[in-house]
């Protein structure tokens, strides 16, 4: 579900299929080390962890992390709240 749009992206909330790029990027140097290690090593532990925090947030409380998105190529770039 698209949340916002800008003229270069698009905010919208993480789905399943967001899973590789979620431990792609909880898992870069810089994230580990200005946020810490989440423990998420395979697409298994990602799924559990969108499905249990960023999906169930949305749920509960109706907004949670977003994934931000390249509006031309909608490559994934980075997440925000």
């Amino acid at each position: 579900m698209v949340v916002a749009e800008t003229k270069r992206l698009i905010i919208s909330q993480f789905s399943i299929k967001d899973a590789p790029f979620f431990m792609e990027l909880v898992n870069t140097p810089n994230w580990i080390k200005y946020i810490g290690d989440r423990n998420i090593s395979t697409i298994k532990h990602a799924e559990d962890r969108i499905t249990n925090g960023h999906l169930k947030s949305y749920k509960i409380y109706g907004f949670g992390f977003y994934i931000l998105r390249l509006k031309e190529s909608l490559k994934p770039i980075g997440t925000y709240v």
